[in-house]
This record gives C-alpha cells, sequence and structure tokens, in this order.
C-alpha cells in the first residue's frame, strides 16, 4: 500500500499487509510524495508505481518498489503527467499506464512501461576474498575454477582437481547483490597465504529461480527469467591484508 492522502498531507510512506499474520508493517519511503499513484505488479517480483499528486502539481515520475531490500528506487519518467491514472500488467512484461488527470484536463493517451533488458555481463566486484555479483532478478550464483573441465575417469577428474586454483562455490539472492564466498585452492591458495593477493581465472554462472506456478497473473508464465542467465568467465585479482615481512 503506497502512498495516498490523509486529510493533511499528502504522503510518501508505504506499509505491508502480511494476511497470514492480518497485520500492517511500514516498508520503504518512495522518492516522492504519491496522492493517487498507478501500481502494477512486475515479472521479476518488484512493483511499479507511477504518478500521482504531490500536494503541488500532477507527477510525471515513477519508482521501484523491491521487496527483497524493502526499498524504492526511481525509474523512468512518463510522457506526461499522470494523476489517478489506471495500470495493468500486460502478457509480455509490460505494463500499460493510461488516463488520468494532467492537471488541465483529464487524459485520454497512454503508454507502455518496460523493465530495462539484461545486462550483457554480470557486474561484479571484489571484497577481500568475497565476490559480489549484481542481479536484476532472484537466483543462484556459482563461481568455480574456468579450467574445471574435468575428464571423464575418476583418475583423471582427481588430477585435474588437484590444479584447481578455486574450489566451486554459489549463494542465492537477488534481486541485488548475491555474495559469494571464493574458495582458494591450489597455488592461488599459496600465493594469497604468502603476499595477500592471487590471479584467477573464474567461471561465473548467474541461473535465475525458477517460477513457482504462475508469474502475476495466469498470463505471466515466461515472465522474464530466461533472458536473465548469464556464463561468463572472468579475472579475479583477489586482495587481502598486506603481509608483513
Amino acid at each position: 500500500i503506497a502512498g495516498g492522502f490523509d486529510g493533511v498531507t499528502q504522503l510518501q510512506s508505504a506499509d505491508l499487509y502480511n494476511p497470514a499474520t492480518g497485520a500492517f508493517s511500514a516498508t520503504g519511503m518512495m522518492s516522492a510524495k504519491r496522492h493517487g499513484p498507478a501500481a502494477a505488479p512486475l515479472p521479476d517480483g518488484r512493483v511499479l508505481i507511477a504518478g500521482g499528486f504531490d500536494g503541488v502539481t500532477q507527477l510525471q515520475s515513477a519508482d521501484l518498489y523491491n521487496p527483497a531490500t524493502g526499498a524504492f528506487s526511481a525509474t523512468g519518467m512518463m510522457a506526461v503527467k499522470r494523476f489517478a491514472p489506471a495500470a495493468a500488467p500486460l502478457p509480455d512484461g509490460r505494463v500499460l499506464i493510461a488516463g488520468g488527470n494532467g492537471g488541465a484536463n483529464y487524459l485520454q493517451s497512454a503508454e507502455l512501461f518496460s523493465l530495462a533488458k539484461p545486462a550483457n555481463a554480470l557486474s561484479f566486484k571484489l571484497k577481500g576474498k568475497k565476490l559480489v555479483v549484481t542481479v536484476a532478478v532472484a537466483g543462484t550464483l556459482t563461481v568455480s575454477d574456468a579450467a574445471a573441465r574435468l575428464g571423464s575417469s575418476a583418475a583423471a577428474a582427481k588430477k585435474k582437481k588437484r590444479k584447481l586454483s578455486l574450489r566451486s562455490a554459489s549463494a542465492s539472492g537477488g534481486p541485488g547483490e548475491i555474495t559469494v564466498a571464493l574458495k582458494l585452492a591450489g597455488r592461488a591458495k599459496k600465493k594469497f597465504k604468502r603476499t595477500g593477493k592471487a590471479k584467477l581465472s573464474a567461471k561465473l554462472a548467474f541461473a535465475p529461480a525458477p517460477i513457482k506456478g504462475e508469474c502475476v497473473t495466469l498470463l505471466f508464465k515466461p515472465c522474464y527469467s530466461g533472458g536473465y542467465a548469464r556464463t561468463e568467465t572472468a579475472t579475479l585479482k583477489v586482495k587481502g591484508k598486506k603481509k608483513h615481512k
């Protein structure tokens, strides 16, 4: 439940209702006060809140609410200002925003909101021996040695494993940041222990979380999951505390 009017001022706050407990709890603040905004669920689990009235003028701006973090973030601007427009999710993942009051008159126009396309490459950063990757949807990130193409026989696999610089590790999360603790092995582990740094080639694989049942409505079967899957190779320069001689 986002925005509204309390009889004195327009509201910027939002609440979450839990049907299991019958209780409301406060959540994040929108980027602007919004009386009469449009709201629609998005296929990645977030919610679009668009337009409204801030007490001075009708709004052209919009926010995205992320239930994983309880936070709002500003997103694209609508083509025109709209107070109390209608909003409807479409089968392809877009949202139709139609009508409303533009200030001088009621509106006959409509426009479409689309989620940004997934980036071609994963965005990541290193914090010591922890890899932090930013993803757009929930899922699982797996980090392994880029050279981990084990042979078919058990003996070949065991021999190859001894030469790896990184043991496989994974973590789940998102939308937002997913942190995976790197498990150094072999020469990389010895070098890091000796010098406090190591350079290795890693394979990053992100698999979006499977959709349980239908997504938002009966029409949202495909959602956006398929487009967010990523597998790529990256060079990681792991650094720790400087070693004292």
